[in-house]
């Protein structure tokens, strides 16, 4: 779903969803993340859950957005 979505959510920010400071922002770029954060607020989450969900991934390889989601949505059912 979130694949096909993809160029839908591109122009479409959410208000307060900010980048977080970590790992994942080291390695990926501003850009990949507001569009997995805004991916999951879309998705019904709240900015907040989005950016702490997105933060607390480890994963330093991570390439795009949509492994970025996956892994986030794979924690917060965790």
């Amino acid at each position: 779903l979130l694949v096909e979505m993809k160029d839908r959510l591109k122009d479409w920010h959410a208000e307060g969803a900010r980048p977080t400071v970590g790992v994942v922002q080291k390695s990926v770029g501003n850009s990949v993340i507001a569009e997995a954060e805004s991916a999951l607020v879309s998705l019904g989450y709240k900015p907040q859950e989005a950016s702490k969900a997105i933060s607390a991934i480890k994963t330093p390889d991570i390439e795009n957005s949509e492994q970025l989601i996956r892994l986030a949505l794979r924690n917060m059912v965790n």
